[in-house]
């Protein structure tokens, strides 16, 4: 067993059970292992004492609250990510000039600059602990960085490919926003950071409501994606020369009183999720029906 006390109650208990001279034995051992961890330490570059930390140092301490608030802004960042991204599929065929989505773009590049600061706080100033003591040597925090993160996936992230495409290619290209995919496989890490956020916290959450919740949020990103691209489908038609698709379909349908412009757009992103819904979860009801062999394609892939 493993007792944690206060030090006046550890003391006391020391002192009861033990006699002056094991007291000092014990106080001999501990300077001399002292000493030499505190040797090893400065040659390894490692700390054990968090007194010699500055100020500003201190907040890139693993348990600081700086580090939790911004493992949580990481958590939202990937997020907005994964939802951020399908929407660029949607117009992906389409030439859409910047100003059709400039709140959203501008959004995008706000996430990609944050992006860029968490990846230079963790190779060079995010510390980190290590069989229990604080790694603070730069070297080290750079080696952890380079051996926990794919390197190129991170450059990749990093390259605003779509705005170099103005000054080498003569137009924006918004097709180079999807090189930020390469990003969404770290929220694997960064739900695993919660976990132990929530675990350190003494937060418990039942396990049967935790799956609930996962399988819910899985559900929702797989509609969303399949939504968006089945959208980008009809645009993926009309480019190859077929003269329907399922979006002219649907506003043509007589039985229906669909326009995909209304709400600024909204409703053709909100009739692609429907589809993407029913689809998934049942036999559909079939309103929305592929009407080509791209459409078919894809309705039969998902």
């Amino acid at each position: 067993e493993v007792l944690i006390l206060p030090s006046v109650l550890f003391q006391r208990v020391i002192n009861f059970q033990c006699d002056e001279d094991h007291i000092a034995q014990m106080k001999e051992t501990s300077l001399a292992l002292a000493k030499n961890g505190a040797k090893a330490n400065k040659l390894f570059g490692l700390s054990d004492d968090l007194a010699y930390i500055d100020s500003f140092e201190k907040h890139f301490l693993p348990s600081s609250k700086f580090r939790k608030i911004w493992d949580i802004l990481v958590l939202i960042g990937l997020v907005l990510y994964v939802f951020y991204l399908p929407i660029s599929f949607m117009h992906l065929i389409e030439n859409s000039p910047f100003t059709k989505t400039p709140v959203l773009l501008s959004l995008q590049y706000v996430l990609d600059a944050f992006f860029i600061a968490d990846a230079v706080f963790n190779f060079h100033y995010f510390v980190y602990f290590e069989e229990g003591l604080l790694v603070r040597d730069k070297s080290y925090i750079h080696q952890k960085f380079i051996s926990s993160r794919n390197c190129w996936r991170e450059i990749i992230g990093m390259l605003p490919l779509d705005l170099l495409s103005c000054f080498f290619g003569g137009r924006y290209l918004h097709h180079f926003r999807l090189v930020k995919v390469v990003r969404i496989p770290n929220i694997v890490n960064s739900f695993q950071n919660i976990d132990s956020m929530l675990s350190e916290l003494n937060i418990d959450i039942d396990l049967s409501l935790y799956r609930v919740i996962k399988l819910n949020i899985v559900m929702i990103t797989a509609c969303h994606w399949v939504g968006c691209i089945w959208f980008m489908m009809a645009s993926l038609s009309m480019a190859s020369g077929y003269d329907g698709n399922w979006r002219v379909a649907d506003e043509n349908n007589e039985f229906l009183s669909v326009k995909h412009s209304d709400f600024a757009g909204f409703a053709g992103y909100l009739r692609s999720v429907y589809w993407a819904l029913v689809g998934m979860s049942t036999v559909g009801y079939g309103d929305i029906i592929p009407t080509n062999i791209i459409e078919t394609t894809y309705a039969t892939f998902v």
